[in-house]
């Protein structure tokens, strides 16, 4: 019974899942009622559906039959925390098929996002409602020699894509280090009356300048008792506009985010001296990547 309730829950359902938020908003919309719906898609995840009804890609061409065939077999080495451990390695070719599926999987979301947000605003359901748009994780693909999103706080897991739809109905691209912590804060004020009022969150430019900086931690998994030293320990990271400060264990990394965008070369410098860097000497903000860390450690 587990085995197959495990098999059922990996087939590609948020087309149908998108269907049902449609509805709901639709007759909710219809009886003037509030409403807060939250809907987690997960067709990008692991093991990256390549089509919409199928974890299979078409079996009638060569290279369509050998994706199924070596699929189960590379999503199954990367099971039970196996990339933590050491020697662990899987070849290129393994590995640039599952990056090409999950690459798949994203387009396909693309789109049926794309189809979910035109049949919102064909009835008008986006007038009065405030969306928001989130990953809670990247994913990795070998960068680091780590892959699906355990025992990092690199870049490849911690900057993920972010979209506030607003009725105000203004827009643009901003480039600005915001935290999904404040995601609270901003779904709490637009809650607020019938207009919503958005200043003090991240999406108040202003808010922004005075919280150019993001925090996480990640904590190790003691059940893999046989991982490499440098994931049995907690993780810390705070993300400025240009720095990041990571400290692991009892190693503290500095990247300089536009040098090095990869997180190749952790520069030579002090605990104070990163934290200077990433605050740019921001009394209030060094004195949370203190107490942050120290939790974290």
């Amino acid at each position: 019974e587990f085995a197959r309730t495990f098999a059922h829950s990996l087939q590609p359902a948020d087309e149908r899942l998108l269907d049902y938020l449609l509805t709901r908003m639709t007759e909710l919309r219809r009886r003037r009622q509030a409403f807060f719906l939250f809907a987690n898609l997960y067709d990008v995840h692991a093991p990256y559906a390549p089509a919409n009804d199928s974890l299979m890609r078409p079996w009638r061409s060569a290279a369509g039959a050998v994706e199924n065939l070596l699929a189960p077999y590379a999503l199954s080495r990367l099971g039970q925390h196996r990339y933590l451990r050491p020697g662990f390695h899987l070849s290129e070719p393994v590995r640039v098929m599952l990056a090409g599926r999950y690459r798949r999987a994203v387009e396909l979301m693309d789109a049926k996002l794309s189809r979910f947000f035109g049949e919102l605003q064909g009835r008008g359901l986006l007038d009065e409602t405030v969306v928001v748009l989130v990953s809670d994780h990247g994913e990795g693909f070998g960068e680091h020699g780590l892959y699906l999103h355990d025992g990092s706080l690199y870049e490849t897991h911690l900057r993920v894509p972010l979209s506030v739809f607003l009725p105000t109905g203004e827009c643009g691209a901003v480039d600005d280090v915001v935290s999904t912590r404040d995601l609270f804060g901003f779904v709490e004020r637009a809650t607020r009356g019938a207009t919503p009022r958005f200043s003090e969150t991240l999406v108040d430019g202003e808010y922004r300048a005075g919280n150019a900086m993001a925090m996480a931690q990640h904590f190790h998994y003691p059940r893999v008792p046989d991982a490499l030293p440098v994931y049995r320990a907690n993780q810390f990271a705070a993300v400025g506009a240009r720095y990041k400060l990571m400290v692991r264990g009892g190693e503290t990394m500095l990247f300089d985010l536009v040098a090095d965008p990869d997180e190749m070369s952790p520069l030579p410098v002090s605990w104070r001296d990163a934290v200077a860097a990433v605050t740019g000497e921001h009394l209030t903000a060094a004195t949370a990547i203190r107490d942050y860390g120290a939790a974290a450690a």
